[in-house]
């Protein structure tokens, strides 16, 4: 997405779903954790929560054909 952003361009139509499926992904992931299928260290949790933000910021910010 960052080479789209510094030759100001439009992103293919591929990314908005592609940027939503790596959401319902890392959701995924947190329900898979909460309910104990897979321990991960609580510090995990930062690098996930920092993903999420990136992304659904891109989804929203990016213009982005739907």
């Amino acid at each position: 997405a960052a080479f789209f952003l510094v030759r100001k361009t439009d992103p293919p139509a591929f990314i908005r779903p592609y940027l939503i499926g790596l959401c319902a992904l890392i959701a995924l992931t947190v329900v898979i954790w909460l309910l104990g299928i897979q321990i991960f260290s609580p510090l995990i949790s930062v690098p996930i929560l920092a993903l999420l933000v990136r992304y659904i910021w891109l989804i929203l910010y990016l213009k982005i054909p739907r």
